[in-house]
């Protein structure tokens, strides 16, 4: 009996855990925000666009990637949350990254 209370329990908090990270999308993740090499001016992302691809996310990690296009202008179906809980910028060139100073 009490090794099937033990499997019980494993059980139950792995279903626990498993929603809790089914939950994660919902709150403020960390962007990176890739921005193409030598561009100058502002970016705009536009949330909410149908027919447009969401914004890639980690998993399980934290992390939320916005591209740019060359035109500076991201359009994404994914809906606009409170925020980023932190953001870091790099310039991409291809498939090299640096971070942005």
């Amino acid at each position: 009996m009490k090794r099937g209370k033990c499997i019980t329990v494993c059980l139950l908090s792995m279903l626990s855990l498993l929603s809790l990270a089914g939950c994660e999308a919902e709150h403020q993740r960390p962007a990176k925000v890739y921005i193409p090499d030598g561009y100058v001016g502002w970016v705009r992302i536009e949330y909410g666009v149908q027919g447009a691809p969401e914004l890639q996310t980690d998993f399980f990690g934290p992390w939320e990637y916005q591209w740019f296009p060359a035109s500076g202008l991201l359009q994404t179906s994914s809906p606009l949350r409170d925020g980023a809980a932190s953001v870091n910028y790099f310039y991409y060139s291809g498939n090299e990254t640096k971070p942005l100073a």
